[in-house]
């Protein structure tokens, strides 16, 4: 009878412990192997660091001092960005990963990028998923985002770059010699830089001058189809977030912060504007902790979406 007691003791115990490794596993996600590499234009490339991460798990770059003399160069970009943001997104992955991330073509004379047809970077990211040289597209609609600081070292950057600190920055992925934006969504706050890409290919950050270099298609495509209110991130956030919003046509916008009690607490546009894609900051400093509507209104569309500010 004890022998039957002890039996049936282990069992439920190993069922119990399956079910919450099970559990487990469910609530990590895939694990992402990632590797990061400086690439320089006529000399090859050099291994920097080397990290696991989990799906949904923010990764922050961090610095690293190059030592080999022919890369040595290359040290102002590593500084720049030391201190970014990179996570993909829960559900993005059905499996495990290896990323080659490259920090490519830089000109390891003097450090800057090699420019791009014509146009100056002060990003260029080529992305090699589980050695495949094929762009690799993450599922249920999930991003890869990564968030640059504004720093003085990125300041730096910048104008060893031959852009301006104050100018708008944007990214986009590389096709041939040609520039796609379908699928990555790039914004500016007061403090970061962002890219949100739906796939992992080689994504390239300019100015605005590098919209040059886009196909007359996707010149058309990056005027949304119809209008658009996006859910604001960070969500929750401390003390500011970013609401981006679409216009197919120039139209007069009202963008306004309202209390969870329907009070009005702040107008962040009310003024006409061209067709296309918009962001704007919203610093809640001064606001309680809470829930919060932001709502759009133009004469052919309205909507309004809910966010979390936490102290």
């Amino acid at each position: 009878m004890k022998r039957l007691i002890y039996v049936f003791v282990f069992l439920f115990s190993a069922g119990m412990m399956s079910n919450i490794l099970a559990s487990t596993n469910t609530v990590m996600g895939d694990t992402v192997f990632l590797k990061l590499w400086i690439n320089c234009q006529g000399i090859g490339t050099m291994d920097l660091r080397e990290d696991i991460v989990l799906e949904g798990e923010v990764y922050t770059i961090k610095n690293t001092v190059i030592t080999d003399p022919r890369f040595v160069n290359a040290q102002p970009f590593i500084d720049a960005v030391a201190g970014s943001k990179f996570v993909i997104e829960d559900g993005a992955l059905n499996e495990n990963i290896t990323i080659d991330w490259f920090f490519w073509n830089i000109d390891c004379s003097n450090g800057t990028f090699i420019t791009f047809g014509g146009n100056n970077l002060f990003f260029n990211g080529y992305y090699v998923v589980n050695n495949s040289p094929n762009q690799y597209n993450f599922a249920n609609g999930k991003v890869a985002r990564f968030t640059i600081p504004k720093s003085e070292k990125f300041d730096s950057l910048l104008i060893m770059n031959g852009i301006n600190p104050d100018s708008a920055l944007v990214f986009m992925f590389a096709n041939g010699m040609s520039g796609d934006t379908l699928g990555l969504n790039s914004f500016q706050t007061d403090t970061t830089v962002v890219f949100e890409a739906s796939h992992f290919s080689q994504i390239l950050g300019g100015d605005k001058a590098l919209y040059s270099i886009l196909s007359s298609e996707d010149q058309e495509s990056s005027i949304p189809t119809q209008f658009s209110l996006r859910q604001n991130y960070p969500n929750p956030f401390n003390p500011s977030t970013t609401i981006e919003y679409g216009l197919p046509e120039r139209t007069f916008v009202e963008l306004k912060i309202f209390n969870i009690l329907g009070k009005e607490v702040a107008t962040l546009v009310n003024s006409t504007q061209e067709a296309g894609m918009h962001n704007v900051t919203f610093d809640a400093s001064k606001l309680t902790s809470g829930v919060y509507l932001y709502k759009i209104k133009t004469s052919k569309f309205t909507e309004f979406k809910k966010m979390i500010l936490l102290k």
